[in-house]
Formats: structure tokens, sequence, C-alpha cells
């Protein structure tokens, strides 16, 4: 192995015997930083979503990458349909190493092979995330439990989704704009927990809560916290993440998660197939850090979104936020190939039946 002058000069934070074994042994490349190897890439594209999410990178994530590998860090901003279309445009010549989104997005890179295989052996730390949450080709980083948000000024703690039903608050129900989720949450209370996917079932259900309990569809999130505190809704479907930061500003908002299963959520990592071996280590790394112990806290404390990892030590202070073991041995995982298939006829009947 023949190293440039200038490399040469860049093995100051290894002492010359280690050095010197290195290069006999072959194994050199393993001791120095990747960018102090001849012919290592000088920087990686990750691609993510803007605003905090990229804050969060920016200021946690991409520090602690540069710092170790002395490898910059570029990143493409977009939507998540925006980030897809780019990875299907691109493969198997991506221009960016690092794919971050909603698993659904994840889930139809997937199907379509967009995805490179991933392993303990390409991200570290990939073997203590949760199987749900993981498999060949993504790595889930962070996720949340969609279940029951409610006043508990107002309600004792419910234990159902039939909750949502009940004529004692009608006019008082909040509902989200995912057609899919609530067809999931409607199914679920109309088969007692047993079916996730019970369509017929569920859309009668849906139907109910839309005329006879006069449910109201949420705007955003944004808005949901200050209508519990103007009393608009007493009760919602909604993430147990958005639970925890409407109660840490003062909101009058609790979670359960109901007897028949909360449902997932949660975002993952993967590399764009084509990427080539050197970027795709450095790629591996990058994610390895995104979903290290160090990283998954500060995003808990600053989002309230726990890690994909549920061996995580917590604070005690955001511990209490977290599922019990038992609530999240009964995490309901949705069906992805199912919700795809489905997604266009789902839309259409949902905006009829809002209007009708």
């Amino acid at each position: 192995m023949k190293l440039s002058h200038h490399n040469c000069k860049k093995q100051s934070q290894v002492s010359r015997r280690q050095f010197n074994t290195a290069l006999a042994s072959g194994t050199l490349g393993l001791l120095l930083k990747p960018s102090i190897m001849l012919g290592a890439p000088e920087s990686i594209v990750v691609a993510s979503q803007g605003g905090s999410e990229m804050e969060f990178h920016k200021t946690v994530n991409i520090p602690r990458f540069e710092s170790q590998t002395g490898v910059k860090v570029k990143y493409l901003i977009g939507n998540h349909s925006d980030r897809f279309v780019k990875l299907r445009s691109e493969v198997p010549n991506p221009t960016f190493n690092v794919y971050f989104s909603k698993y659904d997005f994840v889930f139809q890179a997937i199907q379509l092979d967009l995805l490179e295989p991933v392993s303990a052996d390409v991200i570290p730390g990939y073997d203590r995330i949760a199987d749900r949450f993981k498999n060949e080709y993504s790595a889930g980083v962070v996720y949340t439990a969609e279940g029951i948000l409610y006043n508990p000024k107002i309600m004792d703690k419910p234990d159902s989704w039939g909750v949502l039903w009940d004529p004692k608050y009608k006019g008082k129900v909040g509902l989200s704009r995912f057609v899919d989720r609530n067809l999931m949450i409607a199914s679920l209370y109309a088969t007692g927990g047993e079916r996730i996917d019970a369509e017929d079932e569920g859309w009668e259900a849906l139907e109910e809560l839309i005329k006879k309990q006069e449910a109201k569809i949420l705007p955003g999130s944004e808005q949901l916290g200050q209508m519990f505190e103007q009393g608009e809704v007493v009760l919602t479907n909604f993430w147990q993440a958005r639970a925890t930061t409407y109660k840490r500003a003062g909101s009058p908002v609790d979670f359960s998660a109901p007897k028949e299963g909360a449902i997932t959520e949660h975002w993952a990592y993967g590399i764009p197939k084509g990427t080539k071996d050197e970027l795709k280590t450095l790629a591996g790394q990058y994610i390895g850090i995104a979903i290290s112990d160090e990283s998954a806290i500060a995003y808990a404390e600053s989002a309230g979104y726990p890690s994909a990892k549920p061996d995580v030590s917590y604070p005690p202070e955001f511990r209490d936020t977290l599922l019990t073991p038992e609530e999240f041995s009964q995490l309901k995982s949705p069906d992805y190939a199912w919700i795809s298939a489905k997604r266009d006829e789902w839309t259409n009947r949902w905006n009829k039946l809002l209007t009708s």
C-alpha cells in the first residue's frame, strides 16, 4: 500500500508503532479515520425533511459524525414525497447516501428494490432495534404510538377505543385527517382488537363516528393542544409523542394506550441502492450515530419520541411518558402492503363520507 506525502502527514493521531503495525498487517483502514485513507470521500449527503428535524441533524448527529470521521455532511431537504420521488428516479445512481423517512415511504422503497441491504455489520446498534422496527433494508430510529389523547380534567383515563363512540362525548371527539389510521382504529374497535384490517366493519364504524358522533376532523397537530384548552375536543386519536409535547406546554392532555392495542408509527433509515461501498460504509456510520443512545435521549427530550431500541436508558423525567412493557407488547403494526394497495380507494371514499 502506498501513501502520499499528504496522507502520511495526517497520521498524527496514531502512534508510529501503531501505524507501522497496521501498515504491515493491512489493517490501516481500521485504524485511520475514513477521510485519512487514500481516496476516501470528502462528504456524504443525507436526505431528510427540513425544519426541526434538520436542525436536530445539524446540532446533534452531524457534528458527531464529522468529528469521528473527518468527513463532511451535506444534506438534501424535502418532504417525504419529494425525497421518495428523487430516490426512485435516481437509483441505481443516487446522489444522496442516507435516506430518512416515515416508514410507509420506506416500505414503498423496499417494495421497489430501491435500498441496499443493511445489518449490524453495516449499521452500529442495528441489532438492538426492536424486531418490529427493522428489516433487511431499513433501520428504525424513533417511533410513537397512536392511542387516545384525552382531557384528564373532564374524564377518567379511558381503556378502550370504544370511548370514541360513547354518546356522552358526542360533538367533542376529534379524529385525525389520516384515513388509513382512522380505518385501522375503527377496525380494532369493531372487532374487539382482533383485526386491524377489517374494512367492512371499519367503514361502518367510521361512518357512525362521523355521522352520529359528529367527530371533528383535526386541522393539524399544531392546533390540537389549543383545541383541548378551549374545550373544542375532549378526546381524540393521536400520537403519544404529541401528548407529551402538549402536556409539557401546560395543555390539559394525557395519553392512554387502549386495551385493543395502540398502533405504531415509526421513522427509519435506509441506504439508496447503488451507493458505492466506501459511501455505504460512511452512510452506515452516520445511521449508527443517529440511532445511538446519545442521539435517542436528545431526540426524546426535544421532541418526545422514544427510540426504536427498547433498551435505551432515559432520564427519570422522560420514563413516565413511555409505554409500559405490556403496552409495548400489545402494539399493533400497520399492514403497509394493504395500505399501499388501498390508499387511493380509501381517500375517495373518505372524501365522500365527509361531504355527503
